[in-house]
C-alpha cells in the first residue's frame, strides 16, 4: 500500500488524515498495520530508518496509534466545525504526550526531549498536536 502524502505542514494532522474515503465502503486505512505505521513514521522522521519492533509491540503500536489517530480526528473536526473538541479526544492527546514525557530524557537548552521505544511516534505526535491546538493556526483546520 502507498503511503498518504503529508500535506498539513504538521505531523498530527496528517496522522488524522491517513484515512481516505472515510465513512464510506470505499474508506481505505493507510494505517491498518505496523508495517504500514512504521513505513510512515520512518516516512515522516519519527524514527529512523532501523527502528525495528517486535510482534508484541507491533499490536500495541497499532492500537496506540489508531486511538491517537481518532483523538486527533475528533479534535479537529470540532475545531473545524467552529466548536470545542471533546474533553475525551483532548484528554487522550494529553495522556499521550504525558505518558511520553514522563519517560522522555531531557537535554540541552533549548531543552530537547528524546522519546523512547513505542513514544517515539505516539509520544511526538501528541506533543505536535499539543503545540498545535495552543497555536495560532487552527484556523487551518479543515
Amino acid at each position: 500500500m502507498s503511503l498518504p502524502h503529508r500535506i498539513a505542514g504538521n505531523i498530527a494532522p496528517d496522522l488524522a488524515n491517513t484515512v481516505s474515503w472515510r465513512g464510506t465502503d470505499r474508506e481505505i486505512d493507510h494505517l491498518a498495520s505496523a508495517e504500514d505505521i512504521l513505513a510512515w513514521a520512518k516516512e515522516a522522521s519519527l524514527v529512523d530508518r532501523s527502528y525495528a519492533l517486535g510482534a508484541r509491540e507491533c499490536d500495541v503500536l497499532v492500537n496506540r496509534t489508531h486511538a491517537l489517530r481518532l483523538a486527533i480526528g475528533q479534535a479537529g473536526a470540532a475545531i473545524a466545525q467552529g466548536r470545542e473538541p471533546p474533553v475525551s479526544a483532548l484528554n487522550i492527546i494529553r495522556d499521550f504526550a504525558a505518558s511520553a514525557l514522563r519517560a522522555a530524557a531531557i537535554s540541552g537548552v533549548p531543552a530537547i526531549f528524546k522519546f523512547e521505544g513505542l513514544d517515539q511516534i505516539a509520544g511526538a505526535i501528541a506533543w505536535t498536536a499539543l503545540d498545535l491546538l495552543r497555536g495560532d493556526e487552527l484556523f487551518r483546520l479543515k
